[in-house]
């Protein structure tokens, strides 16, 4: 797995994650480390960390994963990720992504950083209720969205038990919406909070389930993004398709109306009044026809361009 993530030298060097610190500022129910916003003791120093970073790049480790608790609680972390780019390695992190503001961002995109890693457990409800901090989700989207500004590589990691993994098609949704380039799917680990929601691990048959959809929809948004078909693209597209319709139908009703209006006319002429009447063209009606028309139709185009970006991208594609 190493070499599809990081290239296809790794599998010869091992990838190292450094839990460079215990501290978080969230209080996650499935924590591994049971991390809590407290200084911790025994981490060690910048000028440490620099010696163990030295360390790996002399044994050729082509990748450092920063993670932590939360990597970002710690000051020092843009300078080591510099240090660890210098010295020929890969630098990412893992972040719960609430603490990624523009102006860390920005100073991590000057490190030469290769890629953000950021935690999501579900949608916004799901996401809070894990993370113990009410607006976690909305803080996280917005980091995941300065890194896509800031042109970093960033993707989506979550944890899969029995209270999110129905949120699973929701975040494949929010995936597209996004743009976001990568997700990581992981079980839970038995280990600190995290022992308490054993219960809540998936069954072998939840477990299957979950990797169907995972498989189908990466597939589905794999082939859109091949051909560059965004939402946002879909959407014109559906707008544009009820737009022309709507413009042929009205062309088509004035070329079958104006011939039945003459009948008509002569015809109901005969029958009741026997005279017949005189059809006239009104331009004011064909301005007022042709305008209400074209905003039903505009409306109406919506209706199955909000659905194309709503629905799944296998639904959209069976559309067209």
């Amino acid at each position: 797995m190493d070499s599809l993530r990081y290239g296809s030298e790794t599998h010869k060097r091992p990838v190292v994650v450094w839990n460079m610190t215990r501290r978080c500022n969230l209080k996650c129910i499935h924590c591994y480390s049971n991390s809590r916003d407290i200084p911790y003791k025994n981490e060690l120093t910048t000028d440490e960390g620099k010696k163990l970073i030295s360390d790996l790049a002399y044994f050729r480790s082509p990748v450092i994963l920063f993670s932590g608790g939360e990597p970002l609680m710690r000051g020092d972390l843009p300078e080591l990720v510099e240090f660890a780019v210098d010295r020929g390695m890969r630098a990412v992190i893992s972040t719960n992504g609430t603490l990624l503001t523009r102006e860390i961002v920005t100073l991590l995109k000057k490190t030469g950083i290769s890629y953000v890693g950021v935690s999501l457990d579900g949608m916004e409800k799901t996401h809070d209720r894990f993370r113990g901090v009410e607006g976690a989700f909305d803080m996280t989207i917005k980091g995941i969205r300065t890194c896509l500004e800031e042109g970093i590589k960033v993707g989506v990691r979550l944890t899969m038990n029995r209270k999110n993994f129905s949120d699973i098609p929701a975040i494949f949704n929010l995936i597209e919406k996004e743009n976001i380039p990568r997700a990581c799917f992981y079980h839970l680990v038995y280990s600190g909070r995290g022992s308490k929601l054993i219960e809540e691990d998936l069954s072998h048959g939840e477990s299957r389930q979950v990797i169907d959809c995972i498989m189908e929809r990466t597939r589905e948004i794999g082939v859109l993004r091949a051909i560059g078909a965004t939402p946002k693209i879909i959407y014109n597209l559906f707008v544009a398709e009820g737009m022309i319709v709507s413009v042929f139908s009205i062309f088509l009703g004035l070329l079958l109306s104006w011939p039945l209006s003459i009948v008509a006319s002569k015809f109901f002429g005969n029958l009741m009044l026997e005279v017949a009447l005189r059809f006239s063209f009104s331009k004011i009606g064909f301005v007022i026809t042709l305008t209400t028309t074209l905003i039903f139709g505009w409306i109406a185009s919506r209706i199955p361009a909000q659905k194309a970006v709503s629905v799944s991208t296998r639904e959209a594609l069976a559309y067209e």
